[in-house]
């Protein structure tokens, strides 16, 4: 799913404190952009999994 509807479909479960985290493969540069005033985007970060072809990305994203 998307950054947009993942975010959309679980913010009551995330609050004020916290954050949702979203495991993406390529680089999810669109859907950042398409991410709501309402959240922010605080962090990605490469991940490497052993065994894995293809590319992993952590999005960290928080309300704002």
């Amino acid at each position: 799913a998307s950054l947009k509807d993942m975010l959309h479909w679980c913010e009551h479960l995330v609050d004020s404190e916290g954050l949702f985290l979203a495991l993406k493969g390529q680089y999810p540069q669109d859907e950042i952009k398409e991410v709501s005033n309402h959240y922010q985007v605080i962090r990605t970060e490469n991940l490497t999994v052993p065994n894995l072809v293809g590319e992993r990305h952590l999005v960290w994203i928080k309300k704002a």
